[in-house]
């Protein structure tokens, strides 16, 4: 009798089970778009490529590219907001699947710019960007990381969720820095590739990554770009992609 009242008051009094550690462990198969906005300069392209190479090391397979480099001949993989809209599509995103959107390029307060998108005014603004989520990521994880001046603008409630991870390169009213001929990558970009490597997690990346960025900016007479994010509860401790995942 004693050992049933024990067994009883343990099962009460034990710790439920949280929806957050239950996501953060599933076996989820990372679909990816990667978009370089602009080819102003090299760093953007750069970025995309790069990082294609790390997700494909990673295990993730299923990866659409965008470019606004003239070298994107066909009409399909260039950076525009219609593209996006049938990458994800084409992704078929489902299942245990789960959507990674990485956005590299200029950014204003109004959105991310798009230089070859001349049906939305060359950007991809917040509602747009939103638009997107809802209908293609819909009840899946998801990670956006958008690496550009102002790219706070995109931690808005209708984006940021329990199950996505939102990663920008500055706040809504700060610029980003590091868009240069002389360098391979922008500041945030080179310091989220450095240490994604000796990252396990998103939020662990995020730590990183602010912390090279504040490094980088150490010796700048400017305002420093501050980077936000946005870690939803059921997401919070979500590794990062890796073979054999």
């Amino acid at each position: 009798m004693r050992l049933f009242a024990s067994l009883l008051i343990a099962f009460l009094f034990a710790a439920p089970v949280n929806a957050a550690d239950v996501l953060a462990q599933e076996q989820v198969t990372w679909k990816a778009v990667l978009v370089a906005g602009d080819d102003s300069v090299p760093v953007f392209e750069n970025a995309v490529t790069t990082l294609s190479g790390q997700l494909r090391q990673r295990g993730v397979a299923d990866m659409l590219i965008l470019s606004a480099s003239p070298r994107a001949s066909r009409s399909e993989t260039r950076a525009t907001v219609r593209n996006l809209d049938q990458a994800l599509k084409s992704l078929n995103i489902g299942g245990n699947d789960g959507c990674l959107l990485y956005f590299t390029s200029h950014g204003s307060e109004a959105g991310l710019l798009m230089s070859q998108d001349k049906d939305n005014d060359q950007t991809l603004s917040p509602e747009l960007m939103s638009r997107a989520l809802n209908t293609y990521c819909a009840g899946r994880p998801a990670v956006v990381v958008v690496s550009a001046c102002h790219s706070g603008t995109f931690l808005r409630d209708d984006i940021v969720a329990d199950d996505r991870i939102v990663l920008t390169a500055a706040r809504k009213e700060r610029v980003s820095f590091g868009c240069d001929f002389r360098l391979r990558y922008n500041y945030f970009d080179g310091c989220l590739l450095a240490e994604i490597d000796r990252s396990v997690t998103w939020s662990d990346l995020f730590g990183r990554t602010r912390a090279c960025i504040e490094r980088l900016e150490a010796g700048l007479n400017e305002k420093p770009s501050e980077p936000q994010a946005s870690f939803g509860q059921r997401v919070k401790d979500m590794p990062l992609p890796r073979a054999g995942q």
